[in-house]
């Protein structure tokens, strides 16, 4: 038999009854958490509108239920090659980024969906730098013009509107965004001159380009590789043994929205 498997998900759900089921308690007005494997049963194009439907599932059918919280991560599964055969039915995770959305939803409400991306680790070792900055007395990390940038990256997104979204295209384009922003063309690269300017250039063009979101949010820690002294070992420094460190470092963290439109 030939098993089919893409990603694996978890998923957490938190909603809120109304104030007078805890002051009645009355277990009728508990939703239970056991069958919740039945929402499996339904298609699933991705993961936003699978926390869509169980929102909507939530609200339609318990009338006590107020508001609904859905957090998924979705994580990816290939299957094991051997010798360059794919196995019927074995698999290795390969988590090199793990997609996420958050969808949130009020009765009488349209739901709030946002999505993003974390945990994605990557690195250049060259076409980076950050000199010039703000200095005092205890100032001790040296101007650079070439170092290599590593940074594990964090980025949510949020739509102001679902109308005419496809989620998975544009989870898509905010992941090749970022990389692209990052590495640059891959004959030639790009410089990046600081950590916060990569940061800005990525979200710009997030926003620019899908007019659904209003405000983006990136993190990306500062992942340091530095020249390790080979002097002691009688080996000459040409800065090819690097030593990563994630302290210290600095966590770099911006957001980015449009600006409200007036109502008036």
């Amino acid at each position: 038999m030939y098993f089919e498997l893409a990603s694996s998900m978890i998923v957490t759900v938190q909603y809120s009854p109304r104030i007078d089921c805890h002051l009645e308690f009355d277990t009728k007005l508990l939703a239970t958490s056991n069958g919740r494997l039945k929402w499996c049963l339904q298609e699933l194009n991705n993961i936003e509108e699978f926390a869509i439907h169980i929102c909507s599932h939530f609200l339609t059918t318990h009338k006590q239920v107020v508001h609904v919280t859905v957090n998924i991560d979705e994580s990816p599964w290939k299957r094991i090659q051997q010798k360059g055969v794919d196995h019927a039915h074995a698999f290795i995770l390969t988590p090199d980024v793990t997609r996420f959305c958050c969808v949130t939803q009020a009765r009488g409400e349209e739901p709030m969906v946002s999505g993003g991306l974390k945990e994605m680790q990557i690195l250049k070792t060259t076409q980076s730098g950050f000199e010039g900055f703000c200095k005092d007395k205890y100032t001790i990390l040296p101007e650079a013009t070439d170092r290599p940038f590593s940074t594990k990256v964090y980025c949510q997104y949020k739509f102001d509107t679902t109308k005419g979204v496809d989620f998975s295209s544009c989870w898509n384009f905010v992941k090749n965004t970022i990389l692209e922003e990052f590495a640059g063309p891959p004959d030639t690269g790009v410089y990046s001159p600081s950590v916060q300017n990569t940061l800005y250039k990525a979200e710009a063009k997030i926003l620019g380009s899908i007019p659904q979101i209003g405000c983006v949010e990136m993190v990306m820690p500062n992942i340091h590789y530095f020249t390790v002294n080979m002097a002691p070992f009688g080996m000459a420094k040409k800065d090819e043994i690097l030593m990563a460190t994630d302290k210290p470092a600095g966590m770099i963290k911006a957001a980015l929205s449009r600006n409200p439109v007036a109502k008036l």
